[in-house]
Order: C-alpha cells, then sequence, then structure tokens
C-alpha cells in the first residue's frame, strides 16, 4: 500500500472510532435534550464521511467508464436473432456520459 492510502485508511479508521465514541456518549444520556446536540455532531460527521466517500469513487469511476462507453460499439448481429440490449441508453433520450457528471438531487425526478 502507499503511504497516501495508508494515510486515508488511518484516517477512515480515526472518523469511524469517533463516531463509535459520539455513539457511546449518546447511550449514557439520559434525555433526548443532552443527546441532542451528540446526535447532530454524529450525523454531521456520517454526511461528511458519505460525501467524502463518494466523491472518491466518483473520481475513480466517471474516467473509467467514460473509457469503457464513450468508444463506439460495432454492431455485431446476435447469432441467436434477438436484438443486443445496450443499456441505459435505450432507456432514455440523455446520453449516460452527460449524466456521470449531475449530482443526484434526492426528491427531484425528472422523469
Amino acid at each position: 500500500m502507499s503511504d497516501h492510502t495508508t494515510m486515508e485508511l488511518m484516517t477512515v479508521v480515526a472518523k469511524l472510532r469517533q463516531q463509535d465514541q459520539l455513539v457511546f456518549r449518546m447511550s449514557q444520556c439520559q434525555s433526548w435534550e443532552t443527546m441532542r446536540p451528540i446526535f447532530a455532531e454524529l450525523l454531521r460527521d456520517t454526511m461528511s464521511r458519505m460525501n467524502a466517500e463518494s466523491d472518491r469513487i466518483r473520481a475513480l469511476l466517471v474516467p473509467e467508464i467514460r473509457r469503457v462507453y464513450a468508444q463506439p460499439t460495432q454492431e455485431d448481429p446476435s447469432p441467436h436473432g434477438h436484438p443486443r440490449l445496450a443499456g441505459p441508453r435505450d432507456a432514455s433520450n440523455v446520453d449516460p456520459i452527460r449524466q456521470l457528471d449531475k449530482p443526484t438531487d434526492v426528491g427531484n425526478d425528472e422523469t
């Protein structure tokens, strides 16, 4: 493993340990009012970590998906006579390559 990968892994482990400590502190609270600030911190940290993970995944996958799907495939007739299934392009008039760069809008369905 590279030094950068090791450092990233150590950072994630440290964040998870910190979140475990917050969950334990919440379990020791006697009321929702004392639990609320800990819950807010836990939620904020969790959302931040999830967004960072999504950004890392997107940074790795989008270039690879573009590389694979940007090249047109040659239409080979299927040996069994059935039409070839092509994936997302069959279901939408929007080019899938352009869809990749758009952030997901929760609750904003454009269908």
